[in-house]
């Protein structure tokens, strides 16, 4: 009889507590994990990637070599094929994706689902060349230019801690906080155009660091005052946020 490798790996959601768009200005941010997850259980399997999903009618299938995954339908698959392109695993993968995750509620689904398909491909850097190659993933996948929180909270947080991020250092410090004190409540699909809000305020946002004279990573630090005193909204916004992920291998015959 052969023995087959089970492999199981789960990313967690994240909400955020501090920093809304300072990810991609440089920025500190404060997400942290949440108890909801995406979970694949698959095992290798030679020259192509095939996933099915509970939650959606279509897989996502492409060989291991995949050039364009911006071009995979359905668009889930994206977001597979962008790990895949990154990644460039030498054995492909069959397997069944399940998730805890609202999709389209700011809980960063898209990121649990690309390390988790990183994690079950094989990647064994750390968190921070994990997260790297995950946010290239999503850049590639969907055209939005999203920052390093999401994916870099997943691959890094702790369970009982928030994440506190430098987003220009990408250096990562453990903020424990009280249980009972932290809820997330989601009640309704993030609307389309929402996902456009990194693209606007790539635009945006320098200019508004600028007014605050916070250090952005186009220009070099000054004395900083009160964001109090700036007259955008946008300046003054802050959030998003964490988790962390977690592979295990069981023998099945």
């Amino acid at each position: 009889m052969v023995e087959k490798l089970v492999t199981t790996v789960l990313a967690p959601g994240r909400v955020n507590l501090i920093g809304e768009h300072t990810d991609y200005t440089g920025g500190l941010v404060l997400p942290m994990a949440i108890d909801r997850a995406t979970t694949i259980v698959g095992r290798s399997q030679p020259g192509r990637v095939t996933l099915v999903s509970d939650d959606e009618p279509a897989a996502a299938e492409m060989p291991i070599d995949v050039a364009e995954p911006e071009q995979l339908e359905p668009s889930w698959a994206r977001y597979v094929g962008g790990v895949v392109a990154e990644l460039r695993p030498t054995a492909g993968f069959a397997g069944r994706v399940s998730t805890t995750i609202p999709i389209g509620a700011g809980l960063s689904s898209s990121a649990a689902l690309e390390l988790a398909v990183a994690l079950a491909l094989g990647h064994t850097g750390s968190p921070v060349d994990l997260a790297l190659m995950c946010q290239r993933a999503e850049q590639r996948a969907s055209g939005v230019p999203c920052g390093i929180m999401d994916q870099l909270c997943i691959a890094a947080a702790e369970e009982g801690f928030a994440t506190l991020i430098d987003c220009r250092s990408l250096d990562i410090e453990a903020r424990a906080y009280r249980r009972a004190t932290v809820g997330v409540r989601s009640s309704r699909p993030r609307r389309r155009a929402e996902h456009d809000a990194p693209i606007t305020a790539r635009g945006t946002c320098p200019s508004s660091t600028s007014r605050c004279r916070y250090p952005s990573p186009a220009r070099p630090a000054r004395r900083r005052r009160s964001c109090r005193s700036c007259r955008s909204p946008a300046a003054r916004r802050r959030g998003r946020a964490g988790a962390a992920a977690h592979r295990s291998t069981a023998a099945a015959s």
